[in-house]
């Protein structure tokens, strides 16, 4: 089982277009996934006070991620990082074992041309520091604004095709650590 997590809870985000997309590739590909999108996660659970006792919300979550093999985050880079909001549940997440040996594939969006190249490190060396497993194989999409169209229709097929070949990747990845 892979669980997807939309790494914003902004409304409209590109990351949830692209994120439903990965979803879509996973299931045409016979491979289990869910999906967590940050924006359905409650507000009371990103309190101060949430930090010293795990949130009722946040631990459905949690337990999502405890039961899965491999998680992919989709996530855009805001301010040369990623969201707060992604930080905040990912440091609400129990450690180690949330983290430890299990698998992460990162794909990254950005209206710019840099794709969110320093989101995507920011998050690897996150999930490195809690000792999970990072899939070398990033996707990082830069310029996301101009790759749907009026209809959110995606159209950047070599985009696609690269998304399709993490995924497929991702999937045998897991498998065979799981594995071992």
């Amino acid at each position: 089982m892979i669980e997807i997590i939309i790494g914003t809870s902004r409304p409209g985000a590109y990351s949830r277009k692209v994120g439903t997309m990965v979803f879509e590739i996973y299931k045409a590909l016979g491979i289990e996934v869910g999906l967590i999108d940050l924006k359905d996660v409650p507000l009371e659970a990103f309190s101060g006070d949430s930090i010293n006792a795990r949130p009722l919300p946040i631990q459905s979550f949690a337990d999502r991620i405890l039961k899965a093999d491999g998680v992919h985050f989709v996530t855009p880079e805001y301010n040369g990082g990623v969201p707060g909001v992604l930080k905040f549940f990912i440091d609400l997440l129990p450690f180690p074992e949330a983290f430890q040996n299990r698998c992460f594939a990162i794909t990254s969006v950005s209206a710019g041309m840099w794709a969110g190249i320093r989101a995507a490190g920011h998050l690897e060396d996150v999930v490195t520091y809690k000792e999970g497993i990072i899939f070398n194989q990033k996707v990082m999409i830069g310029g996301v604004v101009s790759l749907f169209d009026e209809k959110d229709n995606f159209t950047g097929e070599k985009e696609k095709e690269r998304l399709e070949k993490q995924i497929k990747g991702f999937g045998e990845f897991v498998k065979k650590i799981r594995s071992i």
